[in-house]
């Protein structure tokens, strides 16, 4: 039987996954935590903390799943909504690109940036991929309101087709190593004052440390904890 095969990049692509489902390696996501850098937003009126993980594809090397986690965590009495990010992927294809595959409420009226949905501001270098209420980054179309409200959680997955998507982390999805100042922006419409809009660049989140005792300190504890014990256990006798 002779099996005829298309001479297409899809077909061979859906060739090598095929033949790889059965020998392909372990693949771990990686996690980078990133928050709002309001000291260079638009107008400071928006903020978000979030993360952004990345898992290549087991079976395929030209895929992966970046999933981004955006929590709006603007001033509530400013009001606001997340409706669109951006961001640009630090690949060696340049064609890389990203299609959103997955997004549950509240995030459900989210779309696919394409062409020039994919400008920060008009007139401006597009960015390599993004999702927006309406498809549209900076041209603000659609109600800001089926965005992320205060206080409220988005999940976006995104598939990242890119040659080289394999060898791609999360920290290649943010930052300033493409040919943008930011490499990820969050935008923000419908705030309750007179400028309604604001666009926020990601950085990265670092947790507050909480300070564990010293072991001098847990030594120290445990002698005043035995000599207490001792001392209730005399007066009991």
């Amino acid at each position: 039987m002779r099996i005829r095969f298309g001479s297409s990049l899809g077909s061979l692509c859906v060739l090598a996954c095929v033949l790889l489902q059965t020998t392909a390696a372990m693949v771990c996501a990686d996690t980078v935590q990133i928050t709002g850098d309001t000291e260079n937003s638009a107008t400071g009126l928006g903020d978000f903390r979030g993360t952004l993980t990345y898992e290549p594809d087991p079976y395929c090397q030209n895929w992966g799943l970046l999933t981004v986690s955006l929590t709006n965590t603007s001033d509530p009495q400013n009001g606001g909504y997340i409706t669109g990010f951006l961001f640009d992927i630090n690949s060696d294809d340049y064609f890389a690109r990203a299609n959103l595959v997955y997004n549950p409420p509240p995030t459900h009226d989210f779309r696919t940036c394409v062409f020039w949905g994919l400008c920060a501001l008009p007139g401006t270098k597009p960015y390599d991929a993004g999702a927006a209420v309406g498809g549209s980054f900076a041209y603000y179309p659609g109600d800001p309101t089926k965005g992320i409200a205060v206080g409220d959680t988005g999940i976006f997955q995104m598939k990242i087709i890119a040659s080289d998507a394999a060898d791609l982390t999360a920290a290649d999805f943010y930052g300033t190593n493409g040919p943008h100042p930011f490499d990820f922006l969050v935008g923000f419409r419908g705030f309750n004052v007179d400028c309604p809009v604001d666009i926020v660049p990601a950085k990265t989140y670092i947790p507050p440390i909480v300070p564990l005792p010293t072991p001098i300190a847990l030594g120290t504890a445990g002698l005043l904890g035995l000599a207490l014990h001792r001392i209730r256990f005399k007066r009991s006798s």
